[in-house]
């Protein structure tokens, strides 16, 4: 192989190496990130759910 080809080769493994580096430092900062909080949705309606004395009546003995 001559100097031109291993020169080639040299900037090709370079180039994948700044691309994987700068994959991963983007994740990073993803990672780092404070995500966005979540809206909470009730799975039922406010009437459909049991309130607390009810709560508290299926547990009492009999």
């Amino acid at each position: 192989m001559s100097g031109a080809e291993w020169l080639t080769l040299l900037q090709l493994g370079l180039a994948i190496t700044v691309a994987w580096l700068v994959l991963v430092l983007l994740h990073a900062c993803q990672w780092l990130a404070p995500s966005r909080p979540r809206r909470y949705r009730p799975t039922r309606p406010a009437a459909a759910r049991p309130t607390a004395p009810a709560l508290h009546a299926k547990h009492t003995p009999e």
